[in-house]
């Protein structure tokens, strides 16, 4: 039997839930949590540029919607880079994440990363 393979997009989706957790979770969030939501997020970033995925618009394509001042979905490591150091833009970008796969596709995804994040968190 052939073990099921995640789309490129699930685990892209499931690399940037995990980085808005680290935000939402802990929020006001510490520059451990931005940090750690910063490295996922890239994560997400590299999958999407590294296997495109039809399922989604591109980075500019849709505009942003007025209840969260207009801020869009960062997809590129410049966007990422400039919201960063900015905890207001941070925490929009946790309103902004939109998965294109089901919740329970996505914790199936991530239990083994998240579970790994706990575990280095507790360490420290």
């Amino acid at each position: 039997m052939q073990e099921a393979r995640p789309t490129a997009q699930m685990r892209a989706d499931a690399y940037s839930l995990l980085g808005t957790y680290f935000i939402v979770d802990n929020y006001p969030p510490w520059k451990k949590n931005m940090h750690q939501a910063t490295t996922y997020w890239l994560k997400s970033i590299s999958i999407q540029t590294a296997e495109p995925s039809t399922d989604r618009d591109g980075p500019l394509s849709a505009p942003g919607n007025q209840a969260y001042n207009y801020a869009r979905e960062v997809r590129d490591v410049d966007s990422l880079t400039t919201i960063s150091s900015d905890v207001e833009a941070m925490f929009m970008q946790v309103l902004c994440v939109s998965p294109s796969c089901s919740i329970s596709e996505i914790l199936w995804l991530i239990s083994g990363n998240l579970n790994m994040s706990r575990n280095l968190n507790h360490a420290h």
